[in-house]
């Protein structure tokens, strides 16, 4: 008994200390029961890019960066090479369908690899799909494929689209470059159809200003703003200034507005993605030859200078335009790209609103129906003088009489019986011979022609009559129709002589003006005048004007030379003005001196 009360002390005296060593405790515990509702699941955490998720150049504007210029950017901020960041990280991200591009395992090796069908990349077939989905997983974005084509690929053909070359604006990269902004190359600037630069109106440059050498769109050693080649910075030379030399032409000025209608499709192109393109075409075409054109096919094609049979194509489905006469459909047009593109339902086309800007050519006829065609065909039976069928063809929109002949045989034959009976009587003719006119309206008419300063000839005698041909008139009148005809003759005489002293004029100019330049002097629009009238004239003018312009390179290069050797050296563009050039003259007409000039130019910049 004394052992178990002993144990009990002992028990509750072990209590006691458990209690007040937990006593400091006591608080925390509390802590927890009031979280006891805690969420204590592993909260999941996205997985991270292997590439760094680099933010596209200018998304959503008509200078949107291009596909290979993205490759280029994410090589140089990993500081890697792009056949480097292809081979060892896009390639086994996602295995291709078949062997093409830059996973082919022979070449994956060579430095050329990513060259090859680097021109595609940008495009709207499988491989720039490919690329797309390789760089999506990479980079964990998924907006890459707005810098393609791809939202294209159901309406374009990738035939002859892209250029097999690097292009570039020198001047954005210089303003790119001073003001810290990312270098990069547009999407647009690779197109083949676009050759200017739409905010500085200068042609692209396809060769490094260095080595004067082409590059591949996408190389293992391109870099954004270098060339793949001398490695050297491909906006502007030291010294040289680009905003001095700008000028501006019609033939610019149509490819400039060519650049910009581009720009505004790539701009739209991803409003366009996943869109019934061929259909919404159709429907927006149709549309506008109705709105614009009162549905006159005929006019449409003339006004827009295509084939009326490729316009018919188009309406019909057939076919799809290229994007080159599409282009120039919508330049003619002055209609955006994109709004033949835009699905109806979401986006219509207000078509009225360009009608102020077309003027179709009324005189062009349209596509008949067989009842109109019958009906314009009655008239033509009462006309004088008679029409040929040709003439009436041509007048109802036909490119040859077949159409009609199978409409109206009858009443076809019937207007060329009458043409014919218009004709004098051939020599086996028996009966009176068929007057339209009497004697005297002829006589008079052919004494007033002949009394006139310019006399009008026989034909439109004759044809003002109501005869189809002149021999009539020539056989009742002989003396009169002579006299009128050498009067005609006597004119032009005098009239080549007045040509030829004007020819012979020019040849003592220097320099001489060029023949289309005389041709509009002596009145002519086309050049071929001379050459049919004064071949033996036309040659002396050419090789006085060869001798002229090599005089004139002699010169100019004489005046050269000196400022090879001033001190400082000018700019480039300072040449140019002094000698009254551009320097893209200055450099096709004397490159060694060029080379040679900015080579020392360059070497002057290096000691300095």
């Amino acid at each position: 008994m004394a052992r178990s009360r002993e144990g009990q002390e002992d028990g509750q005296a072990n209590v006691c200390r458990c209690a007040t060593e937990l006593e400091p405790h006591r608080s925390s515990w509390a802590a927890v029961c009031m979280y006891e509702f805690w969420n204590l699941k592993i909260p999941e955490i996205p997985s991270r890019s292997r590439l760094y998720p680099l933010e596209p150049a200018a998304k959503g504007t008509p200078l949107v960066e291009g596909l290979t210029s993205y490759i280029l950017r994410l090589a140089d901020a990993h500081a890697v090479p792009v056949g480097a960041l292809v081979n060892h990280e896009l390639a086994r991200l996602r295995p291709p369908a078949r062997s093409q591009g830059p996973w082919r395992d022979r070449r994956a090796s060579r430095p050329s690899a990513v060259s090859l069908m680097s021109y595609s990349i940008n495009g709207l077939e499988e491989g720039a799909s490919r690329w797309v989905e390789a760089l999506e997983a990479a980079t964990l974005r998924s907006d890459l494929s707005h810098l393609t084509l791809l939202s294209l690929h159901e309406f374009f053909c990738s035939l002859s689209l892209f250029r097999r070359v690097r292009a570039w604006c020198r001047t954005c990269l210089e303003e790119w470059r001073i003001a810290g902004r990312t270098i990069y190359e547009p999407l647009l600037w690779s197109l083949r159809l676009a050759k200017v630069c739409p905010k500085h109106h200068v042609y692209l440059t396809e060769r490094c200003p260095h080595c004067s050498r082409a590059m591949k769109p996408l190389t293992s050693a391109s870099r954004p703003g270098r060339c793949s080649r001398c490695y050297r910075w491909l906006g502007a030379i030291e010294g040289e200034s680009f905003t001095e030399c700008i000028s501006l032409n019609p033939t610019k000025i149509l490819e400039t507005r060519r650049t910009e209608y581009l720009g505004d499709l790539l701009a739209c192109a991803p409003q366009l993605n996943g869109g019934p393109l061929r259909q919404n075409f159709l429907y927006h075409l149709r549309k506008c030859v109705h709105e614009l054109f009162q549905g006159n096919r005929a006019a449409f094609a003339h006004f827009v200078s295509c084939p009326p049979s490729a316009v018919g194509n188009w309406i019909s489905g057939a076919t799809i335009p290229r994007i080159s006469r599409f282009l120039e459909v919508c330049v003619r047009l002055e209609v955006p790209m994109a709004a033949f593109l835009l699905d109806p339902s979401r986006a219509m086309t207000n078509w009225s609103s360009f009608a102020s800007r077309i003027h179709p050519d009324r005189s062009v006829g349209r596509y008949w129906r067989r009842e109109d065609t019958l009906r314009a065909l009655t008239p033509a039976l009462r006309e004088r003088p008679a029409p040929t069928l040709a003439q009436i063809a041509r007048r109802l929109g036909y490119k040859g009489t077949e159409g009609l002949r199978r409409v109206a045989p009858e009443t076809c034959k019937q207007i060329t019986k009458n043409y014919q009976d218009s004709f004098v009587p051939g020599p086996f003719h028996k009966g009176p011979r068929p007057r339209i006119c009497k004697a005297s309206k002829i006589e008079a008419a052919l004494r007033a022609s002949l009394a006139r300063r310019t006399p009008e000839s026989v034909p439109e005698i004759a044809v003002r009559l109501g005869y189809a041909q002149s021999a009539p008139i020539l056989i009742e009148f002989p003396e009169l129709c002579r006299a009128i005809n050498a009067k005609i003759a006597s004119r032009k005489k005098s009239r080549l002589k007045t040509m030829r002293r004007i020819i012979i004029k020019t040849l003592e100019e220097n320099p001489p003006p060029p023949l289309r330049e005389v041709a509009h002097r002596l009145g002519y629009r086309d050049k071929k005048v001379i050459h049919h009238y004064f071949p033996k004239l036309e040659a002396a003018l050419i090789a006085h004007r060869q001798a002229c312009r090599r005089q004139n390179s002699h010169q100019l290069m004489l005046r050269l030379q000196p400022m090879l050797s001033e001190r400082p050296l000018p700019s480039a563009c300072t040449v140019a003005r002094r000698l009254g050039l551009s320097i893209a003259t200055l450099q096709r007409r004397f490159p060694e001196s060029y080379h040679r000039f900015v080579a020392r130019k360059q070497n002057q910049g290096k000691n300095a």
